[in-house]
């Protein structure tokens, strides 16, 4: 990629044709009345600001090589433009720079000056709009609305659909409403201040985007998915620590700290309540540390076993998408108050809910949002939308899958991998297969008395289908032929079904050949 490196005194006179500024690649040159920046657009949802009130700015590196749609135009005043999702308008004297989604929603109001040689930016806040990032921290509340924070390399996200982020060059201070009620306050750590900004609308799109900015993180493997020796002896841990470490996790994630990682070290001597709780959450982690390798918890993090291929496809997400894996509840559900800052409980992808217990005696306390959702360990259903008190059992995990959901899982023994599917809404998986780096898709599509699965698998491979809350099966079928019934698991095969009418299971066995798609329906 060519550096460009002409001033913008330079390009004054460049490619201006009436009413528009000049143009390089998708960069423009803006000129203020004290002081000179520049405005980058990565997308019709992202763009890179930068305001100096020091020496004209050089061109930076284009980050976006092709074209984006954009609409400039400047007049004696101002500068504004128009993406797709975005309009900007920048003043060249006042300061001001409003950004809108569209033409309508105003997504910023701000105000760009320098004071006592830093560069401030100073927006106004919503009555209702709520803030989240700034770096891992143990802290109760995800929303920082009404705190001050210091951070580098800082990824602000907004519940109002966009985010900013400030890369490395300082430390970066936020004031988020807590000096004047419906101000925030952002200075930078000179007199020069860049920012990117995203649009989403939702948290999934801005991580996205932010991706494309950042990079993606390493790949992350099977190899890397093994238990990992710790450090040398640690103080024991308590049940305080452990939700201060999921609680760090959460805020982590919120600032775009995509794979997550966690350490059993400080509860190996504790008492088995708190080691059973630890180990809960090790069972979801991607990154694992554990003395010895972990060879001494292994029958506690027998669910992490089972859910490496869940948790290998998600790591592969991240990759790709830019998505955490651990996500807290106001991720997915932005206008549920009853969601926000669930400290103790998170999403695993977009299937699972997790809450470890954060006290002694196995009980807690579960918020399950809108939809329906079966106890991973017990089958049990429940209705979203409220609170529901759970008491574990020795080594169960608090873990929920909504309707709508296939999740693959490996068996307590053998090497069939069992899609487990919650119905009864349509649903999807995409598996990561590492050794192909290609994706097998698993599709399950209800209708009335009739369901449809299908496996397009890239391996060869054996696969249960484990239907939950199945009615009374009359028929199985598929590649044209009718597959038998059997009168216990130890006799499933290809070809072959099996009730559990005791826990409302159905098991269906099929046999996929790499390349091959096979397509089973189900009849109640």
């Amino acid at each position: 990629m060519r550096r460009c490196v002409l001033s913008f005194t330079a390009l004054a006179g460049v490619m201006i044709a009436s009413g528009a500024p000049p143009r390089v690649v998708n960069t423009f040159p803006l000129v203020f009345a004290d002081g000179s920046g520049q405005i980058e657009w990565l997308s019709p949802s992202t763009f890179r600001f930068l305001r100096s009130w020091a020496e004209p700015e050089r061109f930076k590196e284009p980050l976006a090589p092709k074209a984006v749609a954009v609409v400039a135009d400047e007049s004696a005043a101002a500068y504004s433009f128009r993406s797709r999702n975005l309009s900007v308008e920048v003043e060249k004297s006042g300061g001001r720079i409003a950004i809108k989604a569209g033409s309508q929603d105003v997504l910023v109001d701000g105000r760009l000056r320098r004071e006592n040689g830093r560069g401030i930016l100073e927006q106004r806040a919503r009555a209702s709009e709520r803030f989240y990032g700034l770096g891992a921290r143990d802290a109760a509340s995800f929303d920082l609305r009404g705190s001050a924070v210091e951070a580098r390399d800082a990824f602000l996200l907004s519940s109002a659909g966009f985010a900013e982020y400030y890369p490395h060059r300082g430390v970066y201070r936020f004031d988020l409403a807590f000096s004047r009620p419906e101000t925030v306050q952002v200075t930078a750590p000179d007199d020069r201040i860049e920012f990117f900004f995203y649009y989403g609308p939702v948290p999934k799109d801005i991580f996205e985007e932010h991706l494309a900015v950042t990079g993606p993180p390493e790949r992350f493997g099977a190899a890397d998915f093994e238990v990992r020796e710790a450090p040398g002896a640690v103080a024991a841990e308590s049940w305080e620590m452990l939700g201060a470490s999921i609680r760090t996790l959460l805020h982590a994630s919120l600032s775009a700290k995509l794979i997550p990682e966690f350490d059993l070290s400080g509860y190996a001597n504790v008492d088995a309540d708190l080691l059973a709780s630890a180990a809960e959450l090790a069972c979801v982690m991607p990154v694992l540390r554990a003395p010895g390798g972990g060879a001494r918890f292994a029958e506690l993090l027998r669910w992490r076993t089972r859910l490496e291929p869940y948790l290998l496809s998600y790591t592969k997400e991240a990759h790709d998408r830019g998505v955490p894996v651990l996500r807290p509840l106001e991720i997915d559900w932005v206008e549920d108050p009853a969601a926000r800052n669930r400290s103790g409980e998170f999403k695993v992808g977009d299937e699972l809910l997790v809450a470890p217990a954060l006290g002694p005696g196995g009980a807690l306390t579960v918020y399950l949002p809108r939809g329906l959702w079966t106890d991973l360990d017990s089958g049990e259903i429940y209705k979203g939308r409220q609170e529901i008190r759970v008491r574990l059992r020795p080594g169960q995990i608090a873990m929920f899958a909504k309707n709508g959901a296939i999740v693959p899982l490996w068996p307590e023994s053998g090497d069939v991998l069992e899609l487990h599917y919650f119905p009864s809404l349509p649903a999807e998986f995409f598996l990561f297969e590492e050794q192909d780096e290609d994706i097998s898709q698993f599709h399950a599509a209800p209708a009335d008395d009739l369901m449809r699965f299908e496996i397009e698998s890239r391996a060869d491979r054996v696969y249960d289908w484990v239907i939950h809350d199945a009615g009374l099966c009359r028929k199985v079928d598929g590649g044209g032929i009718e597959y038998t019934s059997v009168a216990e698991p130890g006799l499933l095969a290809p070809g072959r079904w099996y009730a559990d009418p005791s826990r409302k299971l159905l098991r269906i066995r099929v046999h996929s050949v790499a390349g091959g798609d096979e397509i089973v329906h189900v009849r109640f």
